[in-house]
Order: C-alpha cells, then sequence, then structure tokens
C-alpha cells in the first residue's frame, strides 16, 4: 500500500492514500482532493443525489423477539424542475433488504432550503475522499455527490463504510418525507419521446456526451463519448 502519495503530476491536488499494488486481488485504492471545499455557502444548488447504509444500531429485541425498526438505508435525490422541484427518497429498515421509495415533481424551489441543510449536516466535512474497496457486493457503503450554480461541488465515497452518520441519514430521510407531501405539479407526459441527452462541458476542455435512444417496446440503446484532458478526473 501507498499512504500520502501525491500523483506525479506536478500541481496536483489529489492525494493518493492508498494504492492496490499490480496483479492484486482485492485491496482498496483511497485518494484525497485537497482542494475540494468543506465548507460551500452557496444557496445555488443545481442537483443532490445521497445514498448510504447507515452505522449499526445495537437494539433490544422486543419481548417477541423482534427488533423496534430502525432507518438502515436512506437514497436521496433532488434536482431544480422548472417550476418545481423533483424528488426522489428511499429508505430501509435493514442495511440489505426491502426498500420503500417515492418520488415526486413539488411546486416551488426547494433547493436552497436543501443547500441550509446540507450546511448544517456538515456534509462536505469529507468532500474529496474516494475510496473503493474492490471484490464488496454493493450496498457496504454510500456516496455523496452535488453540483452548484458557482462551480462548487459535493463528490465523496467509500464502497465499504457508510458515508453519513445515523444523524444525518435521519435529517436528509426526513427533510425529503416532508417535502414530498408537500403541493405536487404533474410530471411531464412521455408520450413522443424518443431520445434523451446529457452533456457536460469542463473548464479543462474535457466532455461527457450520453444519449439514449428509446425503441417502441420500451428498450433503449446508450452511446457514451468522454475525454479527460486531466489525468486526475475520472467519472463514475
Amino acid at each position: 500500500m501507498l499512504f500520502g502519495k501525491k500523483t506525479n503530476k506536478p500541481d496536483s491536488d489529489i492525494v493518493i492514500l492508498k494504492q492496490t499494488q499490480p496483479d492484486t486481488c482485492g485491496g482498496t485504492d483511497a485518494t484525497l482532493d485537497r482542494a475540494a471545499p468543506r465548507e460551500i455557502a452557496s444557496d445555488a444548488l443545481l442537483w443532490f443525489d445521497g445514498e448510504s447504509v447507515l452505522p449499526y444500531l445495537d437494539r433490544a429485541r422486543r419481548d417477541d423477539g423482534s427488533f423496534p425498526p430502525c432507518l438502515g438505508y436512506v437514497h436521496a435525490f433532488a434536482a431544480a424542475a422548472g417550476e418545481g422541484t423533483f424528488l426522489f427518497l428511499s429508505t430501509g429498515e435493514e442495511r440489505h433488504g426491502e426498500r420503500t421509495s417515492a418520488w415526486a415533481l413539488v411546486k416551488g424551489d426547494l433547493m436552497p432550503d436543501l443547500a441550509r441543510l446540507i450546511r448544517e449536516q456538515e456534509l462536505a466535512a469529507h468532500n474529496g475522499y474516494h475510496s473503493q474497496t474492490h471484490g464488496l457486493p454493493e450496498n457496504f457503503g454510500g456516496s455523496v455527490r452535488a453540483r452548484y450554480a458557482t462551480g462548487e461541488k459535493l463528490s465523496f465515497e467509500d464502497n465499504q463504510s457508510p458515508v453519513l452518520s445515523r444523524g444525518q441519514g435521519q435529517a436528509l430521510a426526513d427533510w425529503f418525507a416532508a417535502r414530498l407531501k408537500e403541493e405536487r405539479l404533474p410530471l411531464p407526459a412521455l408520450d413522443g419521446m424518443t431520445a434523451l441527452r446529457f452533456e457536460e462541458r469542463r473548464d479543462d476542455g474535457g466532455f461527457t456526451e450520453v444519449d439514449v435512444t428509446l425503441n417502441a417496446d420500451g428498450s433503449a440503446r446508450v452511446a457514451r463519448r468522454c475525454r479527460f484532458d486531466d489525468p486526475t478526473v475520472y467519472e463514475k
């Protein structure tokens, strides 16, 4: 393992915390972007996507031998959408197992309020940390990503351990559940839609383009092009 080693780019802010040796089965690759902001004051949040199992909570058994319910997983997504805000929330009582999901286009711009919640919960404290342990099944950890109109972003993940505390996970679940009860707008009709396109242009000259072609039978074809001029930038 290599600890605290900078990348070979002279001005890189990416520090290699752990690195799997070549031809090694398993192991962990972990990096830290020292330039990632640990506090974001802006309320101009464009979208947010946070998913994590939550730290284990030791619970006393009931008289019938069962355990009381406990939030063990949360996935919350929000994005500005015209005159409303699209919200998605999925939760589960256990780290693995059944999920309860809900989504809606809610009236009004809720993104500034969500940005304030992100600050209150100090979600940017681990911004820039990425850890990948090879060979693990899904849902052992989590990731948080967000983009702001200012160009600032949240991006951290760990597929081995929770990335949210129990308090942070509960706060997100409560906020999204409450907002999903507010006045809703009708979702756009998809009749006649034949394609979706995502495009991102980056300041370093890199780009990502994704085209999804929808077929009449419900299937789809995905075409993707990307370029990264900065070797320290990668995409999940």
